[in-house]
């Protein structure tokens, strides 16, 4: 069973090296080396099959390298066989952003009951593009692996996780995003992981943002989306920028139309918490006094804006391994004037 599956991943990764030869070109970026092809590390365990996708990851319909994976992944063979499944790649994106989207993989309707082990590398605080998974995606994503003992997610997961029993998972890590989406919170009154063993959780960003009161995060008024309307005179200007820099009078009403069409559409969408807080010191506590937290188990906080006796007061609350840890994401010595009052005040971590 196992020969057919590797069979096809062979053909995959061939498929993965036409692709690349067909963009091949000089790579000037200081970020670039020759490592960066993608590739499908696969092994057979015997009794299923350990498989590692290294490379990119945005969407350019059948002709991209990631799309050849999801196709591949959704392949029954493979499916059912799949005992670890790791996606990890290069630090390269668009706008600072390497977003996966497993659109083919959902709409297949592929499931994983084999699969043990779900590693998708989160972002490592020297990243220059933040990794993420499109909107929504997460609890579908894991909804396909219902018997997974191990998984690392990217980012905190939309409340819809805590619908799936995860019955036989024992880690769980979730990384570094602007959102937590009131995991904690969530957890403390969904046990859907009652075999977990270690919980590895990295709580908002917006701990290194400058200073500002910290609460629950909340929809509110200033947070929701909103036209924009330049006015006749804003329009004039624009107007004028655009002769300026070579565009005549049809690429502007062009320009216009695709905004009309953008403000349209904004109004539409529900209010964002895109700016979320860093999770309440009470929602910790209620988190360590519930029946999701067992005697004995490993509970590690990375980012946690709490201070010195709030850690001591969680510390008593059960008999766990409870440790913390700071990993402030890098900023550029040239944004600090920008957005921080003084160099290195991404670094402070207190609840001053």
């Amino acid at each position: 069973m196992n020969n057919t599956a590797i069979s096809l991943l062979l053909e995959a990764q061939q498929e993965l090296n036409r692709i690349d030869a067909e963009r091949a070109e000089d790579n000037e970026s200081t970020l670039h080396c020759n490592d960066f092809r993608n590739r499908l590390l696969f092994s057979d365990l015997g009794n299923g099959l350990a498989i590692e996708y290294f490379g990119e990851v945005w969407q350019d319909g059948d002709g991209s390298a990631w799309s050849v994976v999801q196709q591949t992944l959704s392949n029954s063979t493979i499916a059912k066989r799949l005992t670890s499944l790791r996606i990890t790649g290069p630090d390269e994106g668009a706008n600072g952003s390497r977003t996966h989207d497993f659109d083919e993989l959902l709409e297949s309707k592929t499931s994983f009951p084999e699969l043990l082990e779900l590693y998708i590398r989160p972002t490592g605080v020297s990243d220059h593009n933040f990794v993420g998974i499109e909107d929504g995606q997460n609890a579908s994503l894991i909804a396909l692996c219902p018997n997974l003992e191990a998984l690392t997610l990217l980012q905190s997961p939309e409340p819809d996780f805590f619908k799936i029993q995860l019955k036989q998972l024992r880690y769980a890590r979730f990384g570094m995003a602007w959102q937590t989406f009131g995991f904690i919170r969530n957890m403390a009154l969904h046990h859907n992981m009652p075999d977990l063993r270690v919980l590895d959780f990295t709580d908002s960003l917006s701990v290194f943002q400058p200073p500002r009161a910290q609460s629950s995060a909340k929809v509110s008024e200033k947070n929701a989306s909103k036209p924009i309307d330049l006015g006749a005179k804003g329009m004039e200007k624009a107007f004028d920028l655009f002769k300026q820099i070579g565009y005549g009078e049809k690429e502007f009403e062009e320009m216009r139309a695709a905004a009309e069409q953008a403000n349209a559409e904004l109004k539409d969408l529900p209010p964002s918490t895109y700016d979320d807080n860093a999770t309440p010191f009470e929602d910790y506590c209620s988190l360590l006094a519930s029946p999701a937290i067992h005697k004995g188990m490993v509970v590690h906080l990375r980012n946690v804006r709490l201070n010195e006796e709030q850690f001591k007061h969680l510390n008593q609350l059960k008999d766990i391994q409870l440790s913390v840890s700071l990993e402030a994401p890098h900023v550029y010595v040239s944004h600090w004037e920008k957005k921080f009052k003084t160099p290195y005040q991404h670094l402070i971590f207190s609840n001053k």
